[in-house]
């Protein structure tokens, strides 16, 4: 288990690292429309691999910290609030948000809403996506739960 996340964190750092070349050491290296947009194919599938494998990461993790909370729970043991493994609002938004989009779609929004935004370059790639796919998803299936729940 441990090779497999170490292999899938070099691959998240390989497929970064031409990103990260592109921003200044000094600073925290932010994917904006500026890079995005002379961004190859290839990169840009890279960045959402990346980013796919570390919310994979990040899942599993959540799931052995909730299987070990609920072991010790189940033994008598009292854990902390803090360590029974919460996913985060970002990874559960990933997962429910952009459940079966592809990424070539997802690329083709984020190309998109750059071409209409020119003015717009300095956003992260992340708050594209945040705020034209995954919110309005989470929106729509909260609605759409509230609809089922009213007409019972």
């Amino acid at each position: 288990m441990r090779t497999v996340l170490s292999l899938c964190l070099a691959a998240v750092l390989l497929c970064a690292a031409p990103v990260w070349a592109a921003d200044t050491a000094d600073k925290t290296p932010i994917l904006t429309g500026e890079i995005w947009q002379k961004s190859s194919p290839e990169e840009k599938r890279a960045f959402f691999f990346g980013v796919d494998t570390v919310v994979a990461i990040e899942y599993s993790i959540t799931q052995k910290i909730r299987e070990k909370a609920q072991s010790e729970e189940d033994s008598g043991k009292k854990r902390e609030r803090r360590h029974r493994g919460v996913i985060s609002p970002f990874e559960r938004g990933w997962h429910k948000g952009l459940q079966g989009v592809q990424r070539k779609d997802l690329i083709h929004l984020v190309d998109t809403w750059y071409e209409k935004n020119p003015d717009k370059l300095d956003t992260p790639v992340l708050r594209v996506v945040w705020n034209e796919c995954i919110s309005p998803a989470l929106l729509k299936a909260k609605q759409e739960k509230a609809q089922k729940g009213g007409s019972k």
